[in-house]
């Protein structure tokens, strides 16, 4: 029997957020064009985040949206906004009621390595897509790195987890086959 609950990993949130070399607020709001066919953007407000509010404003939003997720709730896109718009009010980087005229916000963060990653309410998954190298690992290295990070998440979440030594992790899938396997 298996206990299932969504996790998230603080710690790589942490890191993209204290990575990062520039960020910013995104607002947008929508207007269908004139045929009632198509929603287009009409109106972008980009707020820039600097040093220590790129880390105050991501990992408040992004530790809210994920206990919201990993409980089973949406934030919606009018709650992200406000939710937005408070934190940035407190730091008077917006004017109150300015966020009336908005119905999406996300904070993109823009690291060094000149990886983007965007923070939204309905798409924080995406934030904890790991970066991936062209070349395959070997299955040791391939291990040794996914375990170590799920380490991290288990002890965060308060689950126990047995680690298997990666030799023997190596050498059942050295060789294996998707047949076989």
């Amino acid at each position: 029997m298996f206990d299932h609950k969504q996790a998230s990993d603080d710690t790589y949130l942490d890191e993209i957020l204290a990575g990062a070399d520039s960020a910013s607020v995104v607002f947008k709001s929508k207007r269908m064009d004139a045929r009632g066919g198509k929603a287009y953007v009409d109106r972008v407000l980009q707020i820039k985040l600097r040093d220590q509010n790129i880390i105050d404003v991501g990992r408040t939003l992004g530790r809210r949206w994920t206990q919201r997720w990993r409980a089973g709730e949406t934030t919606t896109a009018h709650q992200a906004v406000s939710e937005v718009s408070d934190l940035l009010q407190d730091q008077d980087l917006i004017d109150d009621g300015e966020q009336a005229r908005y119905e999406t916000a996300a904070i993109s963060v823009r690291s060094t390595s000149e990886a983007t990653t965007t923070i939204t309410a309905d798409t924080l998954k995406d934030a904890f897509t790991y970066p991936v190298s062209d070349i395959k690992p070997d299955p040791y290295t391939h291990y040794s790195e996914v375990s170590s990070r799920l380490a991290k998440i288990a002890d965060q979440e308060g689950v126990e987890i047995q680690e298997i030594d990666p030799h023997e992790v190596a050498r059942c899938l050295t060789g294996s086959t998707p047949a076989h396997s």
